[in-house]
């Protein structure tokens, strides 16, 4: 299904990359731990309310966790603006 969502899009490139506005707007945020780990909870309260399925919950939740260090600018992501 994502992938027919994909090919759909009228944008030249299925999955264009981030748009470096949105990239320089978010290094001005202070998100820390409990802001990641709110919205991760959040994210999977929304996803059961909606009754998915656990298996693609379980997906979800793995993507969304490798963004963490970069979103929190830890790990390989700490110093980089």
């Amino acid at each position: 299904m994502v992938s027919s969502l994909c090919t759909q899009r009228t944008h030249p490139n299925p999955l264009p990359r981030p748009n470096p506005l949105f990239r320089s707007q978010q290094n001005k945020t202070k998100t820390n731990k409990r802001h990641f780990n709110a919205i991760a909870t959040h994210f999977v309260d929304t996803l059961k309310e909606l009754k998915v399925d656990q298996k693609y919950i379980d997906e979800s939740v793995a993507v969304v966790l490798t963004t963490k260090d970069a979103i929190l600018k830890t790990g390989a992501y700490a110093g980089k603006a």
